[in-house]
């Protein structure tokens, strides 16, 4: 599904991508296919969620802003124009794509209590919820992608007004999986760069 210029709001100082199907059958694989809490889960094993990364189960982007960030998919035709600086680009990430050939771009809070059927049952491709004042705030928004192992490239912009903050996901197809490239390690990858 191509969503245009969505806007993914993170209340929860970081965004993740995944595909429900992959992620899923990676639970199941360790003996945790009912674990709704997904992020506290990874938090608390170590070990477990580097193994997470090693098998493309999800790929997370922490330690940003809690604001609005415009997300584009190169795969889907999309880009940023000239109004927008490009401030960093890291690649070489490891996510698979499971047979709902699918990917999420999320609210890493999605993972706090983990639904499943909420992502199934989407027939716009985009989970969102209301505030008390009546703005609609949207946590998730799904693309389609061919199942399989993919390498992912992130680019993040700023507008050159200073008002927006985005990201550029690119997927290239691989065969197999790939070396892992923990996304957490601040020494290397500061994601959070976009709002200074």
């Amino acid at each position: 599904m191509k969503n245009s210029m969505e806007t993914i709001t993170t209340t929860s100082y970081g965004i993740c991508l995944y595909s429900v199907s992959q992620l899923k059958t990676y639970m199941k694989k360790i003996g945790k296919g009912r674990q709704k809490k997904l992020l506290s889960f990874f938090q608390k094993n170590q070990e477990t969620y580097l193994q997470s990364l090693a098998e493309g189960a999800w790929l997370p982007i922490v330690r940003i802003n809690s604001i609005g960030y415009t997300v584009k998919v190169s795969n889907s035709c999309e880009s940023f124009d000239d109004d927008w600086i490009e401030v960093y680009s890291y690649d070489g990430f490891y996510l698979r794509i499971g047979d709902d050939n699918a990917v999420w771009i999320a609210s890493i809070g999605k993972l706090l209590n983990f639904d499943e059927n909420e992502h199934v049952n989407s027939a716009n491709g985009i989970l969102a919820y209301n505030t008390l004042d009546g703005e609609t705030i949207k946590s998730a928004i799904r693309y389609n992608i061919d199942i399989g192992d993919y390498t992912v490239s992130i680019k993040g912009y700023r507008s050159k007004n200073d008002e927006k903050r985005g990201f550029l996901f690119t997927f290239e197809k691989v065969s197999g999986p790939l070396e892992i490239k923990d996304p957490r390690c601040d020494e290397i990858y500061d994601f959070n760069k976009i709002n200074r």
